[in-house]
């Protein structure tokens, strides 16, 4: 009689062994951690940009060789003196 309801069951070696599954909650967890990793370097990316593209408009001036030799040491190589030229007049209607 085969229609007696029981299954066979397989030998333990035999089992074979599906991959685990996401949850509802587990693939929205990972598509919004994911594009949270996208954002975040996009942010990091335009930054990194930024900065370069802001840097790149220092002009530097050697002066070394104008000022003569009769120099103090340098205690900070590599340090950048930035001079920032305009006006602070108070004539019009900033006064």
């Amino acid at each position: 009689m085969s229609g007696t309801g029981r299954r066979r069951r397989a030998p333990a070696g035999d089992k074979e062994e599906r991959p685990a599954r996401l949850t509802r909650r587990g693939r929205i967890v990972a598509w919004v951690a994911g594009g949270f990793a996208v954002l975040l370097l996009g942010v990091a990316g335009a930054g990194a940009w930024i900065y370069q593209d802001l840097d790149d408009n220092i002009q530097a001036a050697d002066l070394d060789n104008k000022l003569g030799g009769n120099r103090p040491v340098n205690l900070s190589p590599g340090s950048k003196n930035i001079l920032v030229v305009g006006s602070d007049s108070r004539d019009r209607a900033n006064a």
